[in-house]
């Protein structure tokens, strides 16, 4: 599973450009027979509520021997020392503390 997150509401985070850039490539590479074979789900600029659903729907049927990849390229930050979080699209930075909002 490819995650990329490039485009944000919220305004104080910079649209990157880079993660535009890796996800079809990426699963270009992975899908290919000749170098990989792997089944995979590409998601670009999703809400949380649709990433989540699609990691669980991931890994919902795997067993333990399974090799499975979910990569993730966009901004990423430390919400506790214990917590590192995806930034998504409908993220809203509040000084230290950050909720999300999605319209639709």
């Amino acid at each position: 599973m490819l995650i990329a997150t490039y485009e944000y509401q919220d305004s104080t985070l910079l649209q990157l450009t880079t993660p535009a850039h890796d996800a079809e490539p990426s699963a270009a590479v992975l899908k290919d027979p000749a170098i990989a074979g792997f089944e995979v789900t590409t998601l670009v600029n999703q809400p949380h509520h649709r990433v989540g659903e699609a990691i669980g729907d991931f890994y919902r049927n795997r067993r333990r021997d399974d090799l499975t990849l979910l990569y993730f390229t966009g901004h990423g930050m430390s919400a506790s020392v214990w917590i590192d979080v995806m930034v998504d699209v409908c993220i809203r930075l509040e000084g230290a503390l950050c909720r999300w909002e999605c319209a639709g």
